[in-house]
């Protein structure tokens, strides 16, 4: 039960974290909007689009399995992972 209350508070902590980085982000492209008389590029509000690179099944694969270590690491799980 402590597991689940735990995960919890986690997930209102980056909730109010992501709602609040949100906000802060609509008032500044509001910011630059105001002080360039334009809305700027959608190209440079995104984060490394343009020196990325199409992301492979491999890839998306170890950012999952790096994500899930994590995660059992925190709440002393045993993580069983099927190998390649």
């Amino acid at each position: 039960m402590a597991r689940e209350f735990e995960a919890a508070h986690l997930r209102r902590e980056d909730d109010y974290n992501r709602d609040v980085m949100l906000a802060y982000n609509v008032v500044r492209i509001d910011a630059l909007t105001q002080s360039q008389k334009r809305m700027p590029a959608l190209k440079t509000l995104l984060l490394g689009v343009a020196s990325s690179r199409e992301q492979t099944p491999q890839d998306h694969r170890a950012l999952q399995l790096v994500a899930m270590k994590d995660v059992a690491e925190r709440f002393g799980l045993r993580l069983r992972t099927k190998e390649s």
